[in-house]
């Protein structure tokens, strides 16, 4: 259920073949062949500004395009993707915006959309400091070389993971074989590069950090969403609506925190979501699966937890076991599954009748399972809804 970066084409190309001098690694340099763990404490800024320089050689040309990104956490994410290279022109081939419970895509070639989304991390918002000890640990990313970014001047860490970090939940490197993307993560969690490799060692995408700024000035637009409204619930246009914190969802069985709030959080709000789900809508034989939910999400600074519970309309089960998981004793909730990532983890279990209850956030995943060992369960009720009468 997490949210994926985005991607586009370009048609500014360059032939390898052509050019066989030509640096894969062009602006990243070595500094020693093993590196050592980062602190998983350290945690970035609140806001940011970062630029990409996007190398393609799936065709064997090199592609190249600009992603630049401005993040203010934990919600709000822009990214602009142009079709040349950095600095690119100021001509964007598509503008995605994500803010609370919404996400928006403009491009050149298509009309706007909105969609109202669960809480998800800003989009282009990246948190591997959170994840990577626990995957480290649990066999999931392998630890690399150091290297220096010489246009920023700044260090990073390479991890080796199986796909990219945009991807959802981590899985190893080799799996297919001969395939895995290099991560490399300065102190602060900046992905600063970010490599995809093929058959052993071709290089078929990188990512490479050439802007960085902390903590800039956000014009006050920036994460005004496209002049569109979204389609209705009926045509996958999803639906978030605030409820009154105190009442629940009809029901035998509604997970509340027995503290009222994780320590340092703020409750944001209880929502009844219906998420984007254009083909069980569309599709009779689907019917069975739509999902919708109720979701309590707490803020702390740049960070986010939420609790989600919900089902399926047919009682099917909401979620395939992810192969890669960790399975743990989630308390109350019985045997869960610990699913990894680098924008968000997540702590989910399945319930009987195809329902559901997930843990998910920005903090490591430890942090996500005491929120889940803390749950208790209560008899569900009738949802207020602070817009007027559900539907």
């Amino acid at each position: 259920m997490l949210i994926a970066l985005v991607a586009v084409t370009t048609v500014i190309v360059r032939t390898v073949r052509d050019d066989p001098e030509l640096d894969m690694r062009e602006g990243s340099e070595l500094v020693r062949s093993r590196g050592a763990p980062l602190d998983p404490g350290a945690t970035g800024p609140t806001a940011y500004r970062i630029v990409y320089r996007i190398e393609n050689r799936a065709g064997g040309e090199l592609v190249l395009r600009t992603e630049e990104a401005i993040v203010r956490r934990p919600f709000d994410g822009r990214v602009e993707e142009r079709p040349d290279a950095p600095p690119g022109d100021h001509t964007a081939a598509t503008t995605t915006v994500s803010v609370f419970g919404a996400l928006g895509v403009e491009s050149a070639s298509a009309s706007p959309v909105v969609l109202n989304i669960p809480a998800n991390p800003a989009v282009a918002d990246v948190r591997p400091l959170a994840a990577l000890e626990r995957a480290r640990t649990r066999g999931l990313v392998e630890l690399r070389e150091r290297r220096r970014l010489t246009r920023l001047d700044r260090e990073c860490q390479v991890y080796r993971l199986g796909g990219p970090i945009g991807g959802g939940a981590l899985t190893p490197a080799g799996t297919p074989a001969g395939e895995y993307v290099d991560v490399c993560v300065d102190r602060w969690g900046f992905v600063l590069e970010e490599v995809e490799v093929v058959d052993g060692d071709r290089i078929l995408r990188r990512r490479l950090a050439v802007e960085l700024d902390v903590d800039p000035a956000v014009p006050t637009n920036a994460f005004a969403l496209p002049d569109a409204d979204p389609p209705p619930v009926d045509q996958g246009g999803g639906s978030v609506r605030e409820v009154e914190p105190t009442t629940r969802p009809p029901g035998d069985e509604f997970f509340e925190l027995t503290g009222g709030a994780p320590a340092g959080f703020r409750h944001r709000g209880r929502y009844a979501v219906v998420p984007p789900q254009a083909r069980e809508f569309a599709d009779p034989l689907l019917r069975s699966q739509r999902v919708a939910g109720v979701i309590d999400v707490w803020e702390s600074g740049p960070d986010f937890v939420a609790v989600d519970q919900g089902g399926t309309l047919g009682g099917v089960e909401p979620f395939e076991p992810e192969p890669d998981a960790e399975i743990v004793d989630a308390g109350p909730l019985g045997p869960a599954e610990v699913v990894l990532g680098l924008r968000a983890s997540e702590i989910r279990a399945q319930r009987d009748g195809g329902r559901y209850v997930r843990i998910y956030g920005t903090v490591p995943p430890e942090r996500l399972l005491e929120v889940a060992r803390d749950l208790e369960p209560r008899t569900g009720g009738e949802l207020v809804y602070l817009d007027g009468p559900g539907t």
